[in-house]
């Protein structure tokens, strides 16, 4: 007798969890609503480069490109609505994106370049990477003596 009653407690608890779970209030962004804004990259100083911190919007129509220096130290976030696989191929990598789970990638800059930040598969451009020559580069070469042709 103790255990149905038991049992009877427990359907109970259990339909009420599931009928609040059902009434709990879920964000859902239409697709007609524009996506977050891009916040701008934030930098703090490191030993020998920086280190940048910027964020991807997935879906946004002007994504603005991330500018870092060689030798920074890129921490990048892709955020987007919809589940993809977001790669970046100049450096062989590739993450996971859900919308509740950006993708997020640690990449240390050790070339100049402009790289594409994209859905693999599909080959859709989210965003760019724009890395430029390290400030103290110029400065060693501006101060290099001219080397002679023979």
């Amino acid at each position: 007798m103790a255990a149905r009653r038991l049992v009877a407690v427990m359907l109970v608890l259990l339909f009420l969890s599931s009928l609040a779970a059902a009434l709990a209030p879920v964000e859902n962004r239409s697709a007609d609503e524009d996506p977050p804004a891009t916040p701008a990259p934030t930098k703090t100083a490191s030993d020998d480069g920086e280190l940048v911190q910027a964020t991807v919007v997935a879906g946004a129509l002007r994504p603005r490109p991330v500018t870092a220096h060689v030798g920074d130290q890129l921490r990048l976030r892709v955020i987007g609505s919809r589940p993809a696989t977001v790669e970046i191929a100049a450096f062989g990598v590739t993450e996971d994106l859900d919308p509740l789970a950006p993708a997020r990638f640690d990449l240390f800059l050790d070339r100049p370049g402009k790289f594409l930040v994209r859905v693999l598969g599909t080959g859709r451009e989210l965003g760019r990477i724009v890395v430029r020559p390290s400030p103290g580069a110029r400065k060693e070469r501006a101060g290099a003596p001219a080397r002679s042709r023979s």
